[in-house]
This record gives C-alpha cells, sequence and structure tokens, in this order.
C-alpha cells in the first residue's frame, strides 16, 4: 500500500493531540514549557505533512516541475485601467486611438496584434515594439495605435508572442485577446 495514504491519517490523529495538548496548555495558563514545546513540535510536524500531501507530485527530472503554487503568468498581456472596463478594451476614437499595454513576464522577443470585426474579419494588424526597443524587462509596455476610420462598434484583438509574418491561421496559435469596442 502507499505510504501517502496514511498521511492523512497520521494528520488527523496529530490533529486531536495537538487540539489535546493545546487545552492541558489553556488550562494551565501558558506557563508550562513542556507542554508549549510539544505543541509547537506537533504543530510543525503538522505542516510537514500537509507539505507532503500537497507538493507530492515534484518531479525530480528535467522537466517542468509542478509545485505546490501557481507558476508566474509568462506572454500575459494586460491593458492599462483608462482603456480597460469590465475586461473589454474599450477606445474612444474621437480623443484618443492609442492603446497603452503591457506584457507580464515576456518569453518572447516579437510581439503581434490583429484586430478582427464581428464578422471575423480581419482590419488591422501589425507588430508591437517595445517602448524601450527590446522586451527584456519582467514588465513591458507598448502601444497600440489603433485605425482613426475604424467604424464604431464591437472587435477582437488578439495578441500574438509571434512577429506577424509567423502567424498562420491555421494552426492553434498561444495568443490572448481582449473585446475591443470602439465608440
Amino acid at each position: 500500500m502507499n505510504k501517502e495514504i496514511y498521511i492523512p491519517i497520521y494528520l488527523f490523529i496529530l490533529s486531536i493531540v495537538f487540539i489535546t495538548v493545546s487545552f492541558f496548555l489553556y488550562l494551565t495558563g501558558g506557563k508550562n514549557s513542556k507542554l508549549l514545546a510539544k505543541k509547537l513540535k506537533i504543530g510543525a510536524l503538522i505542516i510537514t505533512m500537509t507539505t507532503l500531501i500537497n507538493c507530492s507530485h515534484i518531479q525530480v527530472d528535467h522537466e517542468r516541475k509542478p509545485t505546490c503554487y501557481l507558476p508566474p503568468l509568462t506572454n500575459h498581456i494586460q491593458i492599462s485601467t483608462e482603456h480597460s472596463y469590465k475586461g473589454d478594451v474599450i477606445v474612444e476614437i474621437d480623443k484618443d486611438n492609442i492603446v497603452e499595454c503591457s506584457v507580464i513576464n515576456p518569453r518572447s522577443e516579437k510581439f503581434s496584434f490583429r484586430i478582427f470585426d464581428k464578422n471575423n474579419n480581419l482590419v488591422q494588424k501589425g507588430d508591437i515594439e517595445a517602448d524601450d526597443g527590446k522586451f527584456d524587462e519582467t514588465t513591458e509596455t507598448f502601444k497600440i495605435e489603433v485605425k482613426k476610420d475604424l467604424p464604431k462598434g464591437f472587435y477582437k484583438i488578439y495578441f500574438y508572442p509571434l512577429e506577424l509574418h509567423e502567424i498562420k491561421d491555421s494552426q492553434e496559435m498561444d495568443c490572448c485577446f481582449y473585446n475591443l469596442i470602439i465608440q
């Protein structure tokens, strides 16, 4: 039988012992140093056992190692708060057609975008250039200029961690998209 099956049983028993020791420590007013030491040791053991349960899938090889924590986002595009509302990108074309964005943990050196209308027709595309010229920082900012001649309406803007000429319509792409509303 697998040892990991016994860990929850041990945890349950340790929890009961921890509660009992805590109760007796409470009755002594917290002045019994032996009970306090026991409580700390049992608490540390509970934390260790919990870690064993939660992190039991860590691999030793060179592949990606799942851990107890979520990995950081990579190539994640964020839109500045002044241009977004409830996850949609809002552009008031008469006032300002520049959308300020940032990419978090860029793993690519080149990025591009494409804008499609509600009928899935490509209406604008372009390569993205970082404001400082390179995507080499933890967070890089960039700007997209939306064509002023686009009619008001609903669109989708897709971001790709590739140059524009590398995008193939037939293959699944690693991209993110936002609803784009032009007012």
